[in-house]
């Protein structure tokens, strides 16, 4: 607790301070933030596009969260 009450002040600034600007950034940056941002548009937009009623979303759940399990790393649960 003590390490936290020494370093909060000197980390306060750079918390409250804004991003900076994209116009300052390095030039990739601007390809960067359109990229991700086409994406999460796509991405977004098919969301359950194919989840029209409550037994497609029965029929498709172990495989989403299988899915899921397995993108934070959870899956296959190895047993010891």
């Amino acid at each position: 607790m003590r390490r936290l009450s020494i370093l909060l002040p000197a980390l306060l600034p750079a918390l409250l301070s804004p991003a900076a600007p994209l116009s300052s950034a390095i030039p990739g940056d601007r390809q960067l933030v359109d990229y991700f941002r086409d994406e999460v548009t796509t991405l977004s937009s098919n969301c359950l596009a194919n989840i029209q009623s409550r037994e497609d979303w029965e029929a498709k759940r172990a495989e989403y969260r299988r899915q899921l399990q397995e993108v934070l790393n959870l899956y296959p649960i190895i047993q010891i």
